[in-house]
């Protein structure tokens, strides 16, 4: 097992993050359900819920793209706890330890407005914003504290990593691949184009 290094937040390892992840959900069956929900909903509607930019880490050939700090194709816990921990010093504009919502909201917005995204589609990805807020501010604090917001990406890196291997490579985008035509043929199944 790969040992993620201790930093402030007091992760250890992705395996911990991803645990507290897991339990924390598990503890609130309302967070669970609106973690759920807003994923079902980007999944149903075809919303990207990170932004243009970001919506490919969603993809995991393009997460790896995005993720792969040293080019060698492979994403380390290392490397993600590196990326996590910068994402969340530029969330924390006022450098208290916690994005608020008003933090979060507006660079996100930012990035929209960069990306030049459609009004339309800017508004529905607004609301969606504070949706995903709620949802990663497990304890319905109002925050979101470093280990809220470092469960979330540990439980992307974790979809991302289909063997276990606490690694993101070649070897999960093959897994992913092979999973494809079950899931296509489920979505025919259920009336829903691939």
């Amino acid at each position: 097992m790969r040992e993620v290094e201790r930093k402030a937040d007091g992760w250890h390892s992705a395996p911990r993050a991803l645990a507290h992840s897991r339990t924390a959900l598990s503890r609130s069956p309302a967070r669970f359900a609106a973690t759920a929900l807003v994923g079902a909903a980007f999944l149903a509607f075809g919303v990207a819920p990170i932004g243009d930019a970001h919506a490919a880490s969603h993809d995991i050939a393009s997460f790896i793209k995005e993720h792969d700090r040293n080019g060698d194709g492979v994403v380390t816990a290392q490397e993600y706890q590196a990326v996590r921990d910068q994402q969340f010093r530029a969330l924390d504009t006022n450098g208290d330890g916690w994005v608020s919502e008003a933090e979060y909201t507006t660079e996100f917005e930012a990035r929209l407005t960069k990306e030049n995204v459609p009004a339309e589609r800017k508004a529905q990805q607004l609301k969606q914003t504070h949706v995903r807020f709620v949802a990663i501010d497990l304890d319905g604090d109002q925050k979101m504290s470093r280990e809220e917001f470092m469960a979330s990406g540990w439980r992307m890196f974790g979809f991302h990593d289909k063997n276990g291997d606490q690694k993101v490579d070649q070897a999960d985008v093959a897994l992913a691949a092979s999973f494809k035509p079950l899931l296509d043929k489920d979505r025919e199944a259920a009336g829903k184009a691939p």
